[in-house]
């Protein structure tokens, strides 16, 4: 089985800056995550300039639904219309 690292556990993540104030509505939730991720965020965060692990959660996760709807504008291709005969 692999270990889940619970979010919000550890108060300073060594590499993370200090942390600031929110400027917005904020909502909590609890998040488990396997470490394995949580080290792969970690290696996006720090040398991203993140202040903490949860700025680097939020910008990859703000990321993916940007290129998701990026994706979703795009026209279908058809890989078959170099074979499609009139």
């Amino acid at each position: 089985m692999m270990s889940f690292v619970e979010f919000g556990v550890l108060s300073s993540i060594e590499g993370y800056g200090q942390k600031c104030p929110s400027k917005g509505e904020v909502k909590r939730f609890p998040l488990r995550i396997h470490a394995a991720t949580l080290n792969e965020v970690d290696a996006y965060g720090i040398p991203a300039g993140c202040r903490s692990r949860n700025e680097a959660i939020v910008r990859l996760v703000e990321a993916g639904i940007k290129a998701t709807k990026k994706a979703s504008d795009q026209p279908a291709s058809n890989p078959d219309a170099s074979t499609t005969t009139l």
